[in-house]
């Protein structure tokens, strides 16, 4: 494991060597990149640089920290010191360290911040704040913070997920440890992920885990939120995997469509789909991405159309999966052609299942703003007032088609964190 150190040099080695000792306690070795002011012009004081010489040359390290950098630093000009921390926490970076302390030892308050601002925003491994306390030239106590670092980054990950930016707070939420509250963090974001991603059998999977850890963080101040999250999506996590891999296999369509429950287990659990499709539709609406949400929004009435096709025994893919249903449509459509959102509807209307009255409107609104768009066949720039109104013809075409009553009871699918 690779272990480095950042410390602020002033006029005196303001505990850095006690915090080296400390960091030694812990690690095998470590790197050590110092960064010490400058005297200002009439200043009379020993001389930062001199420090910093003197830290690296302690003899009691035993060979197990090396010393990789000694810099300058701008003592008083915070712009200054910002940019040169920044510069020297970015080539930490560049080295992939496992590990990297961040002292608040000595040195003027521009170093200091400067310092401890840019490695814990910058820095992509773990981070640990070590501070030594001083009385005179003498230090008293070593204080070791890694929970700093961890409380920041969780907090990052949580409302980063909250704005809707599942997959990227899951990507932060990766950097913590995997141990106590912090792994309840990092494994339930990366369940949202995947879920947000329509990957319920991998979310499905993680669920499960951290299911039984909902209850000891249900009044956390941090992760309430999404305690109630995992509870809410795992409680239907098994019929929408289920119901998913059942629309997928044609070649046992007709045997699952043959059986008494198919046709309200096809309603009840397909809806679930459609929901989830409505609620991803919100989130993207949420983050700004408005193109993508009005192609959620026409996914989820595609997919409530499709679910009354499966419910009656017509595969969408394949509508002569089932020969017994098919019977009753082989003289309207093609049973190896699959049907389009458009095509599905106009077969649910021919056979009486339901009427255009009251949705033609909304269809004939959806169907040309989702294809005109720059990810489907034009370059349409979709704003946000369209993604809104597209979002509403898909709700007021999934209450015609799955029944207002049924619409009104689903889940809470959403992911209010």
């Amino acid at each position: 494991m690779k272990v480095a150190a950042l410390f602020p040099v002033g006029t005196s080695s303001g505990g850095c060597i006690a915090a080296i000792r400390e960091i030694l306690a812990r690690e095998e070795s470590v790197d050590v990149y110092l960064l010490h002011g400058i005297l200002a012009d009439g200043q009379q004081a020993p001389d930062p640089a001199d420090i910093a010489v003197d830290i690296a040359a302690t003899s009691d390290f035993g060979g197990r920290a090396a010393f990789r950098s000694i810099e300058p630093i701008q003592t008083f000009d915070l712009s200054s010191a910002y940019r040169t921390a920044r510069a020297t926490v970015r080539r930490m970076a560049s080295e992939h360290y496992s590990r990297v302390y961040v002292g608040i030892t000595g040195g003027a308050n521009p170093l200091v911040a400067s310092v401890f601002h840019t490695a814990m925003t910058y820095l992509a491994t773990e981070v640990v704040p070590i501070y030594a306390q001083g009385q005179g030239t003498q230090t008293e106590r070593t204080f070791v913070a890694p929970d700093i670092r961890l409380e920041m980054l969780a907090e990052e990950a949580v409302n980063t997920a909250r704005s809707g930016q599942m997959r990227v707070a899951a990507q932060l939420a990766a950097r913590l440890p995997d141990t106590g509250e912090w792994s309840f963090a990092r494994e339930s974001l990366a369940a949202l992920g995947a879920w947000d991603d329509f990957d319920y059998a991998k979310a499905r999977d993680i669920l499960r885990r951290q299911m039984r850890h909902c209850a000891a963080h249900q009044s956390h101040p941090m992760f309430s939120g999404l305690a109630d999250a995992v509870e809410r999506l795992a409680a239907v996590a098994d019929r929408m995997v289920n119901i998913t891999k059942e629309f997928r296999e044609v070649g046992r369509f007709e045997k699952l469509a043959a059986a008494s429950d198919w046709p309200s287990r096809a309603r009840e659990c397909g809806g679930l789909l459609v929901a989830d499709a409505l609620a991803n539709a919100k989130r993207r609406l949420q983050e700004g991405r408005y193109t993508d949400s009005v192609l959620r929004s026409y996914r989820a009435a595609e997919c409530a159309t499709q679910v009354r096709l499966y419910e009656i025994g017509i595969h969408p893919s394949k509508p002569a999966a089932s020969r017994t249903a098919f019977e009753r449509v082989s003289g309207i459509i093609d049973g190896e052609k699959n049907l389009a959102f458009r095509a599905g509807l106009d077969l649910l209307c021919q056979i009486g299942e339901i009427t255009y009255e009251g949705i033609s409107m909304n269809v004939n609104a959806l169907g040309p703003m989702r294809n005109s768009t720059y990810l489907e066949h034009g370059y349409t720039r979709v704003e946000q007032h369209q993604a809104e109104q597209c979002l509403e013809h898909a709700l007021i075409i999934c209450r015609c088609l799955l029944g207002q009553e049924a619409v009104a009871n689903w889940p809470d699918l959403s992911m209010r964190l």
